[in-house]
């Protein structure tokens, strides 16, 4: 399946992400931002005085204004100049940062695993020892008469709210390099063979899940929630943990 085309606006998001969860960018992204900012800058327009120019520096300015000035086949505005080289520029760069970023996600995941476990595993403790779900009301804790009980409710609670950003920025990555879990992988499982009704939400849940608890359709989604909220307390009863790209990949390929 083709991959997507990197998105250099979604690569930019993507690097300032990483600098505000503590982790250090792919250095291809940092190195491909810096090249596509030269590329932009390179295609405007050259300014200032003329009267001071050298011989040299007038013939350089007329070479690049009759190189802008050209115009492709087509008479539209994107094809004047240099903005093609420029726009063919960014897209290759494009496909060999996404090509070459695989192993910086792998260590940026793994670096963030333990992080992950630590905010998680009051939602496992909740889930496998007390059995609480989403749906488990306070007062149903209080009846309980266990101090324990309501303890690992409150952790809970505080937990399934630590736990986002680290979820957030797992899911920010799969989005913005096509990885799995992806639109395609999602059309494939939910439709098979039979052309699309529409795009299905991506249900992120194979990041999240230790084992087999995860879904590419709707299950491990809260129900009534808007926004394909997923359910940590139903991933947390089959155990959670933050998947690198290759092993959600791998998840995703054994039921395909």
């Amino acid at each position: 399946m083709k991959r997507r085309p990197l998105s250099w606006d979604q690569a930019l998001v993507f690097s300032v992400a990483c600098e505000n969860i503590g982790i250090e960018p792919p250095e291809a992204i940092t190195t491909g931002l810096r090249l596509v900012a030269v590329a932009n800058q390179h295609g405007t327009a050259p300014s200032g005085g003329l009267l001071s120019m050298t011989d040299d520096e007038i013939r350089d300015r007329v070479t690049d204004l009759s190189i802008r000035q050209h115009r492709g086949q087509e008479a539209a505005a994107n094809s004047k100049g240099l903005a093609p080289g420029i726009r063919q520029f960014r897209d290759e760069l494009a496909e060999e940062v996404a090509d070459a970023v695989g192993p910086d996600l792998e260590r940026i995941v793994v670096a963030l695993q333990p992080r992950f476990a630590e905010v998680a595993s009051p939602l496992v403790h909740a889930a496998r020892t007390y059995g609480f779900t989403a749906s488990t009301d306070p007062a149903e804790v209080i009846d309980m008469a266990d101090e324990k009980a309501s303890a690992a409710y409150r952790d809970m609670r505080a937990a399934w709210i630590a736990v986002q950003p680290v979820a957030a920025f797992r899911i920010a990555m799969s989005t913005t390099f096509d990885l799995s879990p992806n639109v395609g992988e999602t059309i494939a499982h939910v439709y098979g063979d039979l052309p699309p009704v529409s795009t299905p939400p991506i249900n992120w849940s194979v990041l999240f899940a230790e084992g087999e608890n995860w879904s590419l359709d709707t299950g491990y989604i809260v129900e009534g929630r808007r926004g394909n909220q997923l359910d940590w307390l139903a991933l947390a009863a089959g155990g959670l943990r933050l998947n690198t790209p290759d092993e959600a990949r791998a998840k995703v390929a054994s039921r395909q």
